[in-house]
Formats: C-alpha cells, sequence, structure tokens
C-alpha cells in the first residue's frame, strides 16, 4: 500500500538544497564584506573568498550562470583587496565564461578587468588571447567594427610578446572586417601594417602578395586608381615574390577593366582567378563593390556643355549664312532693278533719235 516516490523527486529536492545553500553561502560572503572585524583585513577577506567560491561552484553545477558569474566577480573583488592580481584576473576570467552564457555585453566587461590586471603583470601573451575572445564574442553578436577594434588590440598585445605570426593573423582579421563594413581606407592601413611585419620576417614574407592584393582591391573601392597602381609599383621593388604573383597580374587586370569600364572582361578574370584561388567572402564583396563602379554612368556634364556649345556655334554659322544669303539676293535684285533701268534709259534714247531723223 506504500507509494513509492518518483526518481526525480530526490533530484529536484536535491537541486533545492543547493540552491537554498548556494543563496546562503553568498550571502554570508556579502556579510563578511561589510563586517567591521578587530582582526587582519586579509582575515576577512579571505573567509568572504571562500563563501564566494563555494557559492560559485554551486551556481555552476545548477547551471545559473549569471548568479555564477557574480559569485566569481565577488571572489576577483576580494583578491584584489588583498592585492592579488593575479588571482583577481583569474577569477574575472571564471566570472566572463559563467557570464558569456547569459549576456555576452556583461562578459566583454569582465574580460576587459582580467586584461587590465593580466597587463599589469606583464602577460601581455594572456592579454592577447583573452582580447582574440573578447573579438569573437563581438562577431557573434554581429559587432563587426568592435571585433575588428578588439582584434587590432590583440596584435599590439602579440607585438609586445614579439609574436609576429599571430599579430599579422589579428590584422588580417581586423582588416577583413573593416572591407566588410565598406571602412576601406581604415582596412587598407589595416593591411599594410600586416604587409610591412611580413616583409620583415623571412619565414613570413611569402604572404604578402596575397595581402598587397587585398590593398589594392581596397583602393579601387575607393575609385582610386592612381593608389593602386603607385602601390603596385612600389610594392613590386620591395618584394620580389609579388613581382611575378598571380596576385599581381589579377590586380593589373582589374585595374585595366575599370580603366575602360569593361565589366565583362572583370568578371572573366574574377572567375579564373577563383578557379585557382578560392575568393573569400570580403573579397567577394570588395569584387562587387569595384563592379558597381566600373558601371556607374559616366559623368557626361563637360561632353554636354562642348556639345551644346558646338550646336550653339553651328546655329550662329547658321543664321548667319541666311543673312548673307539674303544681303546678296537683295544687292541681285537691286543690281538687275539697276540695268533694267538703263535698259529702259538706252531705249527711250535710241526712239527719240529715230523720231528726229
Amino acid at each position: 500500500s506504500h507509494v513509492r516516490a518518483p526518481a526525480w523527486a530526490g533530484m529536484a529536492t536535491q537541486k533545492d538544497v543547493k540552491l537554498v545553500v548556494a543563496n546562503k553561502l553568498f550571502e554570508r560572503g556579502e556579510a563578511l564584506m561589510r563586517v567591521v572585524v578587530s582582526t587582519t583585513l586579509r582575515m576577512k577577506f579571505n573567509d568572504a573568498l571562500r563563501c564566494f567560491e563555494a557559492a560559485a561552484d554551486l551556481y555552476r553545477q545548477l547551471g545559473k550562470w549569471r548568479l555564477a558569474g557574480a559569485s566569481f566577480a565577488q571572489c576577483a573583488d576580494c583578491e584584489q583587496k588583498m592585492r592579488e592580481p593575479l588571482c583577481a584576473a583569474s577569477y574575472f576570467v571564471d566570472a566572463a565564461e559563467a557570464m558569456q552564457k547569459v549576456d555576452p555585453g556583461e562578459a566583454v566587461r569582465l574580460y576587459g578587468r582580467a586584461i587590465a590586471e593580466y597587463a599589469v603583470l606583464g602577460r601581455f601573451h594572456v592579454c592577447a588571447a583573452l582580447q582574440r575572445t573578447v573579438a569573437e564574442l563581438y562577431e557573434e553578436e554581429e559587432a563587426m567594427h568592435d571585433a575588428a577594434v578588439a582584434h587590432g588590440y590583440a596584435a599590439d598585445y602579440y607585438l609586445g610578446e614579439a609574436m609576429a605570426g599571430q599579430a599579422i593573423a589579428c590584422l588580417l582579421r581586423s582588416g577583413q572586417l573593416l572591407a566588410m563594413e565598406e571602412r576601406f581606407e581604415v582596412a587598407a592601413e589595416t593591411f599594410q601594417r600586416a604587409v610591412t611585419l611580413c616583409l620583415d620576417d623571412n619565414l613570413l614574407k611569402f604572404n604578402s602578395p596575397s595581402i598587397a592584393l587585398d590593398i589594392v582591391l581596397c583602393f579601387l573601392c575607393l575609385r582610386d586608381d592612381e593608389r593602386s597602381l603607385d602601390f603596385i609599383e612600389t610594392h613590386t621593388d620591395m618584394d620580389f615574390n609579388f613581382a611575378v604573383s598571380r596576385e599581381r597580374r589579377f590586380a593589373l587586370d582589374i585595374i585595366l577593366n575599370c580603366q575602360e569600364r569593361d565589366r565583362h572582361s572583370l568578371l572573366d578574370h574574377a572567375w579564373n582567378f577563383d578557379y585557382v584561388c578560392e575568393l573569400k567572402p570580403y573579397r567577394l564583396g570588395m569584387l562587387r563593390e569595384i563592379l558597381d563602379a566600373v558601371q556607374e554612368p559616366v559623368d557626361n556634364s563637360e561632353s554636354d556643355s562642348e556639345e551644346s556649345k558646338d550646336s550653339w556655334l553651328s546655329d550662329e554659322d547658321a543664321a548667319s549664312a541666311k543673312q548673307g544669303t539674303a544681303a546678296g539676293s537683295d544687292a541681285g535684285s537691286r543690281s538687275s532693278a539697276g540695268s533694267s533701268r538703263r535698259s529702259r534709259g538706252g531705249s527711250r534714247t535710241s526712239l527719240g533719235s529715230a523720231s528726229m531723223g
């Protein structure tokens, strides 16, 4: 007659108990932070730290990510008050990872506090890795400009540790995101930083032709053919790999098509290059922008004004010719009238002489 409880009932009760315990621990930690003790402050903050850490572990087990992040942030504050920046930075990272699941904006703020602590300690490679994580969060939220800025900061941190390869990767990603946002001037500057780093390293200089092509495409998106040609000439003198590369040939073909406004040849060259080396989405976006520039109607205001001027001059010439013709006809009629009068006078004279005879 005894009815057994379902198996999940105990589990639900256990979760409730864990949640109550975690709340009690969090409240105990906050109370310890507010209390004034006669002992050392380090002991007080250490006791509060233990309560917050235990509460954070329980919240994380229960999937209460926001509460877990807040608890880890309190742990970091305790470590800061005890002047332990390394432990504080580690807790800030734990808080950001927990908060990342529910509130990316708060996670970015916590990552920023962790980066600040690691920067004070001089651990720039850790700062760079965390900054790249922030950039990825921005990309997930489709905040491309903020992601590009974050990748730029990561590149600076990598350069602080003399890690040129990682810095170039961050700069390239930053330039690609800026190009996708149609910020072509800033993207060209970012790509130029990357290509300069490539040329300074013998193991990385073989990547420079691809980056140089990105710079040329950025200039073409800005409708600046002269800067594109000047850059190709300058970079050819600096990098012998670029002089014989397919990227240089493709760039020159695209510039020629833009000058001749030949959209069909431009599409053919793009298709052929994509067949050999796959075009990435950001490059396709730049080529689409260049194609739109080629398809724009030519400004014929000057030619129209010249044509109107020529037509006006031709009208003036026609009018003057008509006036000359009319004047000539008037003069001819007058001369014919005078000759007829003279002929009449001569006939009268001959008649008079005949009558006298």
